[in-house]
């Protein structure tokens, strides 16, 4: 009997990619979209803005942020350097040392973990800042994800995201930085910086091809939330109108008497 003669014909089914319309309706939402346009602008202005919204409102949310944040920056990075020269060696790693302590450098990860995490990414830029108190004046100037935008973005020209221009082989050549947030007080319409993108430090997770901007990172379970709060409503609500249903019965007669036969 010949190969061809042996052979089956396999007919394989994905349940989630039938046309069934109860299962269609669970992903009336599903797209195609790449990932720098399923993380528009709006999208992720809107995702943010809730996830701030929970994690100021949801101490589960707000503790999961500070225990990332923290595990993950502990007490700040340490710099080791191991040369011909001890000496040498701990005198840079002390002027490290005292310039992360000049310009803050541990708060400023932590700040920019939790933005990773509530916001879907810390962003920041290295200037000089003549001010720092160090022979070092480089400092690290932190930035909300809403100050990396392109405020008049043509999505027609190819190789630029919003906030972000790239070179032909995809890698970020220039970020567009905000001087105000679009939400602060003295927002107006403003030209963004064009900061070259050796100077920005850009943390987000990346999960798919082509992803250059992030998002929150519990964006999937936002809802939860939302649930939690409805459920503790409901049930605080089911207690009280029980116990308005309670109700104090009296009577006439003295106390510890028998009531007459006629009761």
């Amino acid at each position: 009997m010949g190969f061809s003669a042996r052979r089956q014909s396999i007919n394989a089914k994905y349940e989630a990619a039938s046309g069934d319309p109860e299962i269609a309706s669970f992903y009336a939402n599903a797209d195609s979209l790449d990932a720098d346009s399923a993380n528009s602008r709006p999208v992720r202005q809107s995702l943010v803005k809730r996830s701030r919204f929970e994690s100021q409102n949801n101490g589960y949310y707000s503790g999961i942020s500070h225990t990332y944040s923290h595990d993950l920056i502990g007490s700040g990075p340490k710099l080791r350097i191991e040369s011909s020269d001890p000496a040498f060696d701990r005198t840079v790693e002390q002027e490290w040392e005292k310039w992360s302590k000049a310009i803050g450098l541990r708060q400023k990860l932590l700040t920019m973990a939790s933005a990773k995490d509530v916001d879907g990414e810390g962003l920041a830029v290295a200037r000089t800042n003549p001010k720092v108190r160090h022979r070092v004046k480089i400092d690290v100037v932190l930035y909300e994800t809403e100050q990396c935008q392109t405020p008049m973005l043509p999505y027609a020209i190819t190789g630029q995201c919003d906030g972000i221009e790239f070179d032909k082989f995809g890698n970020p050549e220039y970020y567009h930085i905000l001087r105000n947030h679009p939400g602060g007080q003295f927002a107006t319409f403003e030209e963004p910086e064009r900061v070259p993108s050796r100077y920005v430090l850009h943390f987000f997770k990346r999960l798919r091809p082509g992803q250059h901007r992030g998002v929150p990172e519990r964006a999937s379970t936002l809802n939860v939330g939302i649930a939690a709060r409805r459920w503790r409503e409901a049930t605080i609500g089911a207690a009280e109108k029980a116990a308005d249903i309670a109700v104090l019965l009296t009577t006439p007669q003295a106390a510890g008497r028998k009531p007459s036969a006629g009761i």
